[in-house]
């Protein structure tokens, strides 16, 4: 298991839209895959067992169009069973 911190800079906090392309979530996630990624048909940016919790997304330069960062983590496990083992063990606190 591999923990990651992530910060994306450079965020519309009104659409989620990246200054450098992609999009992210604003309002706060917890999102997780058992191996098929993001979900997207034909993707791989994500393949893989893996937990991902962002916070919403903090205003730095109100001024500025793309004055969002969003932070959070990443958990990358080496398979599902690692997966299960975690979740079973801790609790994610606003997971339903």
């Amino acid at each position: 298991m591999k923990i990651e911190r992530f910060v994306i800079r450079d965020v519309d906090p009104k659409t989620g839209n990246v200054k450098d392309g992609g999009s992210v979530v604003t309002n706060g996630f917890i999102r997780m895959s058992i191996g098929e990624g993001c979900g997207a048909k034909g993707c791989h940016c994500s393949d893989g067992c893996w937990l991902s919790i962002g916070e919403p997304a903090k205003i730095i330069h109100p001024e500025s169009e793309f004055g969002s960062i969003v932070e959070g983590i990443k958990v990358k496990f080496d398979n599902e069973e690692e997966m299960d083992i975690f979740l079973h063990d801790h609790e994610i606190l606003g997971a339903d």
